[in-house]
C-alpha cells in the first residue's frame, strides 16, 4: 500500500492514496471510528411542592464505535429556585456551593465504546416559600478530556428537564389552598 506520509501527530497512522488501498487481515482498519458521549436526564415525571426534592436520574454512555472516552465528567448547574441536596445525591459531586447557579461536577472516569451506561443521581430541594414559579428548568452536560479525539455528535452531550411546581400553597398549619376539609374557629 502506498501512502502520502504519516497523519500529523501520529507515528503509526498514514494517509492512504485513494486508488491504492488494499484491505488485508495483517492490519487493523478503522473507518470513522470515534467516541460519542451521550447523556439522558429524568425527573421521574413528578410535580413537586415548594420544599420538596427533585431527584434527577442521569445516564451517561459512550455510544461511539471502537474508541473509549477518558476523563469523563458530568457537569450540573444548581437550578434557579433550588439548593443542592448532597445527602440525597450520589457521593462524589464536587460543588462550588449549594445555591442556585453553582456548578457541580461528578467524575465518571472512562467509558468503553458501546459499553454499559453509568447512572448518577443529582438531587435539589425546591425553595420554600415559592410563589409565582411554575417550573424548574435544569440542564446537564457530559464531556471528556479530549485525549481520544473530538466527539462528532455534541448534540447528545446535553440533556434538559423541566419539572412542574405544584401551584397549591401550603400554609404553616399544613392546610393547602383549595383544601375543602372542614375547619371552624369560634370568633372571640
Amino acid at each position: 500500500m502506498e501512502n502520502d506520509g504519516p497523519i500529523p501527530g501520529s507515528t503509526d497512522h498514514y494517509w492512504a492514496v485513494p486508488d491504492a488501498v488494499e484491505l488485508n487481515s495483517d492490519l487493523s482498519w478503522f473507518f470513522g471510528s470515534a467516541l460519542d458521549l451521550a447523556i439522558t436526564k429524568s425527573d421521574g415525571d413528578v410535580e413537586v411542592l415548594p420544599g420538596g426534592d427533585i431527584v434527577y436520574t442521569l445516564e451517561v454512555s459512550n455510544v461511539g464505535s471502537d474508541v473509549d472516552a477518558t476523563g469523563v465528567e458530568i457537569e450540573e448547574t444548581v437550578p434557579d429556585f433550588t439548593t443542592f441536596n448532597a445527602s440525597a445525591s450520589d457521593p462524589g459531586w464536587n460543588c462550588v456551593d449549594i445555591v442556585a447557579g453553582s456548578e457541580c461536577l461528578l467524575s465518571v472516569g472512562s467509558l468503553s465504546a458501546g459499553g454499559p451506561p453509568v447512572q448518577a443521581t443529582f438531587v435539589v430541594t425546591v425553595d420554600s416559600p415559592l410563589l409565582g414559579v411554575e417550573e424548574i428548568f435544569n440542564l446537564v452536560r457530559v464531556s471528556d478530556d479530549g485525549d481520544n479525539g473530538p466527539d462528532p455528535n455534541p448534540g447528545n452531550d446535553l440533556a434538559q428537564e423541566s419539572t412542574p411546581i405544584d401551584s397549591g400553597v401550603v400554609f404553616e398549619d399544613g392546610f393547602e389552598s383549595g383544601n375543602t376539609s372542614s375547619w371552624s374557629q369560634t370568633a372571640p
